[in-house]
């Protein structure tokens, strides 16, 4: 039978939270990573510009002082003024370079001011650069840094994932193998039933028969095995349709418990049920007589069938004994003959309802849900 799992809620709500943490861990690392490249994107592009200005002021420095040197007054004069520009257009420009004190000599009128400064301004060059470099080397440890985040971020949410998936699929392949072992478990029922009918009904006629010769003992025979061989495939179905087949069942019952057993069929109704429900339907009330046969001990047996063709056709099944009754949550009685009920009710997208009590009989409900395209 199958063993119903209830998983614990912690089962299924770690997993999600995970997953969720990492999401959230993964999102925040692909925005971090996002606003330092263009923090450092913008820096280094300000530096480079700056280091740009710089360089060119830088060499116009260089060569106002080898001019100086040299003794070429008027010439370092005019390199100085065209340096001169180029460091008031770099000042005035926002964001773009600070003048230090060193610098602002070059800034007035003072020539001897601005050759004095010369030596004291180089240091201020080679500090930018190092700040160039220092920018680069941020840039490359904020990236790296953020990129294994992102990384062992995306590898977790995987391996979660994977643990996810694989938790469902065993437990996929649980309900398959457990579906498995019922159907074997079900043929076997069934073997053993038919061999039990044969060895109690056939094999004992054949006894007798070899004892004493009787033609009624042989037409007794003959009907059981027109029984055995009708119950293994009800040819009455096509012949005669479902409502004769099920009055049939119903006749073989009441003979075989010597009891009283009444019919009750929507058989007009019935006779709109879409073929492919008559089989499974037969099987079902089949199944359930075995059942009463092999455990109920009763006396009076009762089975309602009604079927409503609409939009929403329900086929009803109702079942009713007398008999010694038992405990349905118990599989140590009528288990494999309920279970195999279970099981065929499933398969047709039905639900089944059994009330029994030690001693009080069994009362059994079966809903199926009717559709003509439905594959059974």
């Amino acid at each position: 039978m199958f063993q119903k799992r209830h998983p614990r809620l912690t089962v299924i709500v770690a997993p999600l939270a995970v997953m969720v943490l990492l999401t959230v861990i993964a999102g925040f690392s692909s925005y971090q990573l996002s606003r330092t490249w263009e923090t450092a994107a913008s820096e280094v592009n300000n530096t480079l510009v700056r280091q740009l200005i710089l360089n060119n002021i830088r060499l116009g420095l260089q060569q106002t002082r080898r001019e100086l040197e040299t003794g070429q007054v008027q010439k370092a004069r005019q390199t100085w003024q065209t340096t001169r520009q180029q460091l008031m257009l770099a000042s005035s420009s926002p964001g773009k370079l600070q003048i230090p004190d060193t610098l602002k000599a070059f800034l007035s009128e003072d020539e001897n001011i601005a050759n004095t400064s010369l030596v004291l301004v180089q240091p201020f060059f080679d500090v930018d650069i190092d700040a160039t470099r220092e920018t680069l080397k941020r840039f490359q440890l904020y990236t790296r840094s953020t990129s294994i985040a992102m990384a062992l971020s995306m590898l977790l949410l995987g391996i979660t994932l994977t643990v996810i998936t694989a938790r469902d699929l065993n437990k996929l392949i649980q309900r398959l193998e457990d579906s498995r072992d019922l159907n074997i478990k079900v043929q076997e029922d069934e073997r053993e039933r038919i061999a039990q009918e044969l060895h109690d009904a056939v094999v004992q006629e054949l006894v007798d028969l070899k004892r004493e010769y009787s033609p009624e003992k042989v037409d007794r025979m003959v009907d059981t095995m027109r029984r055995i061989c009708h119950d293994l495939k009800p040819k009455v179905l096509e012949d005669l349709g479902l409502s004769s087949a099920l009055e049939l069942l119903t006749d073989n019952l009441r003979t075989d418990l010597a009891c009283q057993v009444s019919l009750n069929l929507d058989a007009d109704p019935l006779k709109t049920l879409p073929k492919n429900y008559h089989l499974p339907l037969f099987r079902v009330v089949q199944e359930m007589f075995n059942n009463i046969k092999q455990h109920a001990a009763a006396t009076q047996v009762t089975l309602i069938v009604s079927y409503e063709p609409s939009e929403s056709s329900v086929l009803t099944v109702n079942l009713r004994d007398n008999g010694q009754g038992f405990d349905p949550a118990e599989t140590s009685n009528h288990g494999m003959g309920l279970a195999g009920i279970r099981e065929r009710v499933q398969k047709l997208g039905g639900n089944i309802k059994i009330e029994s009590a030690p001693g009080q009989g069994c009362k059994t409900r079966i809903l199926i849900p009717v559709s003509a395209n439905k594959q059974l």
